[in-house]
């Protein structure tokens, strides 16, 4: 709640001028909730694929894994046609593999990020670039970190 308040009143944003990401489950929350910001881009983080996907009995993390590349492209579709952009996209539960990035690829994303918890170089992998997820418990001194 507290990061979907701040997110979506965009005060603090424009008080200190700090720019965001919102990496937005279209299928789940109405973008204009969060709109109103110069400060605050929304991309994509599926349309409906951030569900925990079972492929063959097995869990593989993210529904996205389990999908076919017609499905997934569809998603991504939707999710691009709400949002209005292809400049970012960030995979669901941090899993993927490469006909995953590939269809990211092909849905015209220009990057992707994937889990990690670690900083990105300048050497990264455009497709699988390396990101801290901020959540409503994120200390201040851990924001500290991640940006430091």
């Amino acid at each position: 709640e507290g990061l979907n308040k701040i997110l979506s009143d965009n005060a603090i944003l424009e008080e200190y001028k700090m720019h965001a990401t919102l990496f937005l489950i279209t299928g789940w929350w109405d973008i204009s909730n969060y709109t109103g910001s110069k400060y605050l881009e929304i991309e994509s983080h599926t349309n409906d694929m951030h569900n925990e996907g079972w492929c063959q009995n097995v869990t593989r993390g993210a529904r996205m894994l389990c999908q076919t590349n017609d499905e997934v492209l569809l998603d991504l579709k939707k999710s691009i046609d709400i949002v209005g952009s292809k400049k970012a996209f960030c995979f669901p539960f941090y899993a993927y593999d490469n006909r995953t990035v590939e269809l990211v690829k092909q849905a015209g994303f220009e990057l992707a990020f994937i889990g990690g918890n670690y900083k990105a170089n300048r050497n990264q992998d455009k497709w699988r670039i390396p990101r801290f997820p901020i959540y409503k418990n994120t200390t201040l001194e851990t924001f500290i970190n991640y940006v430091s």
